[in-house]
């Protein structure tokens, strides 16, 4: 099967899982759940809320933020209204950052507070004169030091009709541009790699084919959103083939292990230092659960 040629865009494909799987499960994050017809409205409000931002087809967007819901919804709005994500690494610091939002041509930034960074506040005091920090939006927590916190944002859509927000999704195409995976930079300056809507789709719902993912499957996706991994072979193919994603922040195996037998979980992938650093015994002692930290 041609994915690029069926699903034309990553939204795209989007609301053809709402369609094939509906109201079964897409996204659990702790306490947050929602179906495929659930994420495919969230997916328009957030295109309203982000054309309501001023993002126009082929502006960059920085997205800065751990795995979540948001992450995912504020991605599929980014690459609804045209505009081109550039994911950014959590673990980077200030002067990695600006480096990439300069290089890409960023004109807004999305994110939020995590491991301790305020990476709004953090860019706005060490290179104010950035251009992404023209336009802000917390997707996680507090607004911080950013223009506008996720509600905030999803509530300036309200100006942008559905109509607007359908119509700008339906003009993507395979060939458009997605978004620029910046390199890790270990022996140089990272390097922005441009991929689009039809290569993203080709690769990656074949890949999941290949790996024989299905709609009873449940992934809990450990790699991070910012990477390839987490991101295209995470979410992406989980949603083309009707698979359940669960995102987890931060790597702990002891809440791993009860995701893993709370929600099913049927599909693991990472690097094997992930796995081999948290080696813990399994299953808890009664005490040890009744100290166990929430889940989500």
């Amino acid at each position: 099967m041609r994915y690029d040629q069926r699903y034309l865009s990553i939204p795209h494909a989007v609301r053809g899982a709402a369609e094939r799987y509906g109201d079964e499960p897409a996204i659990i994050d702790g306490d947050y759940r929602c179906t495929f017809d659930e994420l495919a409205h969230q997916m328009v409000e957030a295109v309203r809320a982000t054309i309501a931002l001023d993002v126009r087809p082929g502006d960059r967007v920085g997205l800065c933020a751990p795995n979540s819901a948001e992450w995912i919804i504020a991605a599929l709005g980014i690459l609804g209204a045209g505009g081109v994500l550039v994911p950014l690494n959590t673990r980077f610091k200030n002067g990695e950052l600006s480096y990439i939002l300069r290089k890409s041509g960023a004109r807004a930034l999305l994110a939020s507070s995590f491991l301790d960074n305020d990476y709004a506040a953090d860019l706005k005091a060490a290179d104010p004169e950035l251009p992404a920090l023209n336009r802000t939006v917390s997707i996680l927590g507090p607004r911080g030091a950013a223009d506008l916190d996720w509600q905030e944002f999803l509530h300036g859509g309200e100006a942008v009709s559905r109509s607007q927000a359908q119509d700008s999704i339906d003009r993507l195409a395979p060939e458009d541009v997605s978004d620029v995976m910046f390199t890790s930079g270990t022996t140089g300056h990272p390097k922005g790699v441009v991929l689009t809507h039809g290569q993203s789709l080709r690769a990656y719902g074949w890949m999941a084919e290949e790996y024989t993912f299905g709609r009873s499957d449940s992934f809990l996706i450990i790699p991070p959103f910012f990477h390839c991994f987490g991101y295209k072979a995470g979410w992406l193919a989980s949603f083309v083939h009707g698979v359940t994603v669960i995102p987890m922040r931060v790597f702990e195996a002891r809440r791993a292990l009860e995701i893993i037998d709370r929600e099913k979980v049927s599909i693991l992938l990472g690097p094997p230092t992930i796995f081999a650093d948290g080696r813990i015994a399994w299953p808890p002692t009664p005490d040890e659960r009744k100290g166990a930290p929430r889940v989500g």
